[in-house]
């Protein structure tokens, strides 16, 4: 069971509304669906006592001396590595981590490698080498990867977890967010079994992307493999007993050979390890659009979640050719569910549907209702969720959406400034802090959608005008939503359309990926991209002063806008163009004339 969490302490608190409680309730109860237990007397783990015999026999050995935590990453961080994983166009979709414990073998979990894909490792200076085979033990999530062309790598010794005690000293190390070479500690906090299968339980921090990074004990020797945490709890996170290693060491569990376009197959009934972001992403269908739903559960739609019993309803629409409803509902759940007999039916009760815990009202669009237990759900992405676009695919994966939902991907920030000095020139007292949402560089989501929309333009200034056309053309104005729903660049994409201002959003989060210098330019509720004139022309008089540079301003409602050319539909009148803001430098916001920077963030 992959049941990832990852929570952030920023103060960039982007959903405020209803369906946002429903993301905390849920994760809150998913932490129970890792049916732990304490392990029973004659455990692997526990530690027998020894019976000394009749005879004389020799003093043990005296232990290894305990290393600092300094020392520990020394010796390990270069014998760990990112795990890589990417499809056949050379595009990353997905990665985890894993260590040498030989010269030219690894050692990550099988959920990391699974589904596909070309499998490399990334060590720690950023050489890159191919995995040609793997041996992989799937009761234990354990995977031995073969990289022959691998040079001058001291393996880390391996140790027994067995002896661990309770409250001892562990580092975790791996690549958190593909952020490599990263350290945590913590203790170890129990010894459990999980689904029948003993693993360590610790209070060292880890992320997406640790998996298949080493749990370090204060020798310097790996007692487990970290490969996933309880969500809705705190610091509950639990690795694989190293122990496990030299079966496969030795020729065991099964083997893939990479070189002959072989691939470790995801377990069938495994559900993804994010699908509680997946399932709040359905909850919130202004923020993930209709592909994504339909991509995941189809015809459905999902119309309750109920965290507290742990149930998900959905509803399918009335059809006058098919009256068996469950022989419709079968066919439909079967699709992101794993056992069809735990879906239940509602009990018809003229136009209402009637459950235990649950009444709906019928219509046309939600006539047959069902549901079945957060356990039962396997919503997958089959690796990332595509939307394809005129110039380009954008491809999400469940980690990089997480990522998101977590925003660690973005810049982040205090959602709302406090601009009531300037009421009277802006017509409002706060701002929404739009710098805020916009996606960090390095985003893989965004570099690889950035990357391919200019992939054969050389020139700065081209590269900007090719993003442009993308969000102007591409991307619909919505001019419905309320103006200050902050939606991240993901969600602009997903669902294809955006305000202004969450188009100005996208746009800066592609600008931060080439990267091209820009600023946010505040009238009111609107919001535009500017970026320095340089090169580019002023026939449509959009240039505007601020930091003592000459900037141009971009209108994205306009499809067809050329840069320095095209006059803007409605801009406004430069006086109204009051705040100015930064994100790649400071991301506060300034007056724009006076230099004065604005609230707090």
């Amino acid at each position: 069971m992959l049941l990832w969490t990852e929570k952030r302490t920023r103060s960039c608190s982007l959903r405020a509304s209803t369906s946002a409680l429903y993301v905390t309730a849920f994760a809150m109860v998913l932490a129970g669906s890792a049916a732990a237990q304490e392990l029973p007397p004659g455990n692997p783990l526990a530690v027998p006592k020894a019976k000394l015999p009749a005879t004389a026999v020799a003093p043990p050995a005296k232990p290894p001396a305990l290393l600092t935590v300094e020392a520990i990453a020394a010796r390990a961080l270069p014998a760990i590595v990112t795990v890589l994983v990417k499809d056949r166009r050379g595009e990353l979709v997905k990665s985890g981590s894993g260590f040498f414990i030989e010269p030219k073998k690894l050692i990550t979990n099988v959920h990391v490698i699974s589904g596909g894909g070309i499998v490399s490792v990334a060590t720690l200076d950023r050489k890159e080498y191919q995995v040609t085979a793997a041996r992989t033990d799937e009761e234990h999530d354990l995977a031995l990867l073969d990289v022959p062309d691998a040079l001058n790598i001291n393996p880390l010794p391996i140790g027994n977890p067995d002896i661990l005690a309770i409250g001892e000293t562990v580092v975790a190390a791996g690549s958190p967010l593909g952020m490599q070479g990263t350290i945590s500690t913590g203790i170890v906090s129990a010894k459990r079994l999980v689904k029948n299968v003993a693993v360590i339980q610790t209070t060292a921090p880890i992320s997406q992307g640790s998996s298949g990074g080493p749990l370090i004990n204060s020798r310097g020797e790996v007692v487990g493999v970290n490969s996933f945490l309880a969500v809705g709890g705190q610091n509950l996170n639990f690795a694989q007993l190293s122990t496990h290693i030299a079966a496969l060491q030795k020729g065991g569990g099964k083997t893939v050979d990479f070189s002959r376009g072989d691939s470790v197959a995801p377990t069938s009934d495994a559900a993804d390890p994010n699908q509680d972001i997946i399932l709040s992403m359905l909850a919130q269908a202004s923020f993930s659009g209709t592909e994504f739903k339909q991509s995941l559960i189809g015809d459905a739609e999902l119309v309750l979640l109920d965290p507290m019993r742990r149930q998900a309803y959905f509803a399918l629409k009335q059809d006058l050719q098919d009256s068996n409803d469950r022989k419709r509902v079968d066919a439909t759940a079967a699709k992101f569910v794993a056992d069809v007999s735990r879906v239940s039916l509602g009990s018809d009760d003229g136009m209402q549907s009637r459950f235990a815990t649950a009444v709906f009202r019928r219509s046309p669009e939600k006539w047959v209702f069902f549901g079945t237990d957060f356990d039962n759900l396997r919503l997958r992405t089959g690796g990332a969720l595509t939307f394809k676009f005129k110039s380009a695919d954008y491809s999400i994966s469940s980690g990089e959406l997480r990522s998101f939902i977590d925003n660690a991907s973005v810049r982040g920030g205090v959602l709302t400034v406090n601009t009531a000095h300037y009421a009277k020139e802006l017509g409002r007292r706060s701002v929404t802090n739009w710098g805020a949402v916009v996606a960090r560089p390095g985003e893989p989501s965004m570099a690889r959608l950035a990357r391919t929309i200019t992939k054969d333009v050389p020139e700065a200034d081209k590269k900007v005008q090719r993003l442009v056309d993308f969000v102007a053309e591409e991307i619909v104005t919505d001019g419905v939503q309320a103006a200050g729903l902050a939606k991240r660049a993901s969600e602009v994409l997903m669902t294809r359309k955006g305000t202004p201002a969450q188009k100005a959003v996208l746009l800066a989060s592609l600008l931060e990926q080439i990267p091209v210098e820009y600023a946010l330019i505040y009238s009111g509720y609107d919001v535009w991209v500017a970026v320095p004139q340089g090169n580019f022309r002023n026939d449509n008089f959009m240039s505007i002063t601020f930091a003592t540079r000459q900037w141009t301003m971009l209108d994205l409602s306009r499809a067809g806008f050329v840069i320095g050319q095209t006059k803007a539909i409605n801009i406004p009148d430069q006086n109204a163009l009051a705040l100015a803001q930064r994100p790649q430098q400071d991301g506060r916001l300034y007056h724009r004339t006076t230099g004065m920077p604005v609230g707090s963030l």
